[in-house]
């Protein structure tokens, strides 16, 4: 049964339960989305855009009598704000430094990174965003496969540093390859527009699946993303929610291959794998989920969606961003996104429906690495070290709306359970979907399969 919920949302809170300052609000519309970040009053957080413009000075200690590192730190990220305005203000008031972000895809980031690394000019200190297969490639390579595509450079991007607190991971978030520590669980769903109608209903569905062959619990309560309320308002099961003849109520999809059928109404958003992190998990669990009828099954869909589908794209985004952003303007009534941004945007109190496919929805981590030749190093370790710390992974639960990496500090109230995560084959899953996209992709079997049902 694949669950769908509405979440109407309450105004951000900042570190204590405080009222977050007005420079540090979340995801609301394309304009917002596509908005640097704002100083966040006092705590003086440097300039974040795409430009090259200096690091801001170092900060004078909100304590003097504290020795804290001080010195600066550029931050290539492809995360949402909310997980930014979440993080980067406790890092700066923990360290003293001073933090400039540079926001963008994985794919934009990764290229940018190559480029600077090859002419010997490394800018970024540091990256956040995109699960560890876009820091190793399969076959073990520093930086992954863009690494060379991008910037020329064999040697890869990152630097290797694995630091004390991974000891407390959970099973399955433990740093890779020396290269990849692990910052928060990223979870697909797929967020539809209020204009489906799949929030008319007011009862919450047990059972729900979000992750392919595993069974979770229902919602409960959820303090984070529920206005003054003790439920999930709005929730509705969308099991047989295709059986919806002989009613006035709008095609709810409750899988992936819903999003072919005629009676959904509208394009389907979604981001270029080859540049959005929350893109090529979606491929991932398409090919999880569906893979149970056929190996070619996950890839004839895909070429079906993909006929369908609309291309999302836009500057200074982060992952899942563009696609959720067409939703909320009305351009696609559904977009392949993850759960904590859908959860951010409750959380600013723009209701969006959000469903955990029927297929399965796919558990990954999403990371962060120290930059080849960075140029404040103690800097870069120190976040490393403070975004797997458990006073930060407390913040990211608590403030974010984002499930955590470190044993003993639990999810979000409110979420479903979901399984372990899981690894993103990412350089075949793309040479695959590029061959569907293309055309060139043909099945492996005598007969090509037609649409899952």
């Amino acid at each position: 049964m694949a669950r769908s919920s509405q979440m109407p949302g309450r105004g951000p809170r900042g570190r204590g339960g405080a009222p977050r300052p007005s420079g540090a609000s979340l995801l609301t519309r394309r304009a917002a989305l596509g908005a640097a970040l704002a100083c966040a009053g006092a705590c003086c957080l440097a300039a974040c855009s795409g430009g090259d413009e200096g690091v801001t000075t170092e900060p004078a200690p909100t304590n003097p009598s504290e020795d804290k590192l001080g010195g600066k730190l550029v931050l290539y990220t492809s995360c949402t704000e909310s997980l930014i305005n979440a993080v980067v203000p406790a890092f700066m008031e923990d360290s003293g430094v001073a933090v400039r972000v540079v926001r963008g895809t994985i794919g934009e980031l990764l290229s940018r990174l190559g480029e600077e690394l090859a002419a010997g000019e490394p800018v970024a200190d540091v990256l956040w965003g995109g699960d560890a297969s876009w820091y190793v490639s399969d076959s073990g390579e520093k930086g992954g496969a863009a690494a060379g595509e991008s910037g020329g450079s064999a040697a890869g991007l990152f630097q290797s540093y694995v630091s004390a607190e991974n000891a407390a991971a959970r099973e399955g978030c433990g740093n890779v390859a020396g290269i990849a520590t692990p910052v928060t669980r990223e979870v697909t769903v797929i967020a539809v527009g209020d204009s489906t109608g799949a929030g008319a209903a007011s009862s919450v569905g047990d059972g729900a699946a979000t992750d392919a062959g595993a069974a979770t619990s229902d919602s409960g309560s959820d303090s984070h993303v529920v206005a003054e309320s003790s439920s999930v308002a709005g929730a509705v099961s969308t099991e047989g929610a295709g059986s919806t003849e002989g009613s006035d109520a709008a095609f709810v999809p409750a899988s992936y291959v819903d999003l072919v059928d005629p009676r959904l109404g509208g394009p389907v958003a979604l981001e270029r794998p080859e540049d959005s992190a929350v893109a090529l998990a979606h491929v991932a669990a398409i090919e999880a989920g569906l893979g149970t009828e056929g190996a070619d099954a996950p890839w004839a869909f895909a070429r079906e969606l993909l006929a369908v589908a609309q291309e999302a794209s836009g500057d200074e985004l982060g992952d899942g961003e563009a696609a959720l952003s067409s939703v909320l303007e009305g351009d696609a009534v559904a977009a392949l996104s993850s759960e904590q941004a859908c959860a951010a945007l409750a959380a600013e109190g723009l209701g969006v429906s959000v469903v955990y496919p029927a297929e399965g929805a796919f558990v990954a981590c999403g990371c962060t690495a120290v930059v080849r030749d960075c140029a404040h190093l103690a800097q870069a370790r120190a976040w490393v070290d403070f975004v797997c710390g458990e006073g930060c992974q407390r913040i990211l639960s608590e403030q974010a709306c984002s499930r955590p990496v470190r044993e003993g500090v639990g999810d979000p109230a409110g979420l479903p359970e979901v399984g372990a995560p899981r690894e993103v084959a990412r350089e075949s899953l793309l040479a695959t979907w590029e061959g569907v996209r293309d055309g060139s992709w043909q099945p492996t079997s005598a007969t090509e399969p037609t649409s899952v049902e």
